[in-house]
């Protein structure tokens, strides 16, 4: 059940050689076999097993070593599973199991060389993995994928097999490195995924702060790693939080406009002559009566009250926000290239949408596998 679980039906073993010792018709007996062959041109395999011939699920203990398999050969089997065909790659297996009373203890150790995957493989029941970039977070900078998968199972369940549980466990690492692939690549610096998932920046600004740097000098790093993975960005713009910042930046500019036109003795108002000639001039005198009767008694929420309607009058537009989020996307795309990311693995995207926390502006990276 195991190995057509593992390698498939169309996998040929020949020139097997083998040894089988202790071989007795008691019941109570077990048996140690030893079997040797190759596979395909250029693979080897190895199978030691020790079992109860009469009760094998009572006790089996087996050692399987496939060595420079050709792994395209498992297509037929893996694209039911997976979805993809495989151009391409030398697999390697080192595989523990030990059942008792039932109870299924197995370890899957497994290399995987040189993997490519081809196209997409239309199989009925097969199990939509989003192997492609499973495949491209998986492999090292050596083209390698390495792979602990223990299992667990009990298989006096009808419901259980070996194979299940074995492309079960692999089901499971696929899609949590997919599902999450900021996770797998921050493991490979130390960093948590949603560090690397996301730059902040301030309100209305473009710069890189020093800590944002961190984060995209940890992301280039990862990258350098993984590399068959590209990465995407688009820059974001927050219409509350950088709304607010830009038409701050604004009004600034208009209240230095507006003092350097006061006369140099115009020293006269109970707050800012500046704010309240801009007040004035952009909306009447009888508004400023209006507002000072209102506030008569607290000169300083007259003064927040009069900036916090030239802050709301200050025009802005959505093609202010855009550019702010073009600028953002620049400078990052910019200087992940500046720490040694090939440009041609960053790919400007269309803005997506902001996150804001703790004061930032957070736009989020997305992961390809071309």
């Amino acid at each position: 059940e195991i190995m057509p679980s593992l390698v498939g039906s169309e996998m040929c073993i020949r020139d097997r050689a083998g040894v089988l010792n202790d071989y007795s018709n008691r019941r109570e007996a077990r048996i140690s076999v030893t079997l040797d062959g190759a596979i395909d041109r250029y693979g080897e395999a190895r199978i030691l097993a020790e079992f109860l011939p009469a009760a094998p699920r009572t006790f089996t203990e087996f050692t399987l070593e496939f060595d420079n398999v050709d792994i395209a050969s498992v297509t037929p089997y893996s694209a039911k599973f997976a979805g993809y065909a495989i151009d391409s790659g030398r697999l390697d297996l080192d595989l523990e199991y030990r059942i008792e009373e039932q109870l299924l203890h197995g370890e899957n150790r497994i290399l995987i060389r040189e993997l490519q995957l081809g196209e997409r493989v239309e199989v009925p029941g097969a199990a939509n993995l989003p192997l492609r970039l499973a495949v491209a977070l998986l492999k090292d900078s050596h083209g390698n994928v390495e792979l602990d998968l223990p299992v667990r199972g009990d298989l006096g369940n009808p419901q259980v097999s070996v194979g299940g549980l074995i492309w079960k466990a692999l089901t499971n690492v696929i899609t949590k490195v997919a599902t999450a692939p900021f996770a797998a690549l921050g493991r490979l610096v130390g960093a948590q995924g949603a560090d690397l998932e996301r730059i902040g920046f301030d309100p209305g600004a473009a710069e890189l702060r020093p800590s944002q740097r961190q984060v995209a000098d940890k992301l280039a790093r990862a990258l350098a790693e993984r590399p068959e993975i590209d990465l995407a960005f688009g820059g974001c713009a927050a219409q509350a939080d950088d709304g607010r910042a830009l038409r701050a930046a604004r009004l600034a500019e208009a209240l230095a406009e507006s003092r350097d036109a006061l006369p140099a003795d115009d020293d006269a108002a109970a707050v800012n002559p500046a704010l309240r000639q801009l007040f004035v001039e952009t909306f009447s005198e009888a508004a400023w009566t209006e507002l000072e009767v209102a506030h008569a008694e607290a000169p300083t929420a007259l003064t927040e009250a009069a900036r916090e309607r030239l802050l709301a009058a200050q025009p802005l537009a959505e093609e202010d926000l855009a550019q702010l989020a073009l600028a953002r996307r620049q400078v990052v795309l910019d200087y992940l290239a500046e720490t040694g990311v090939d440009p041609q693995r960053l790919h400007a995207v269309q803005p997506g949408e902001a996150d804001s926390d703790d004061g930032r502006v957070l736009c989020r990276f997305e992961l390809e596998a071309p």
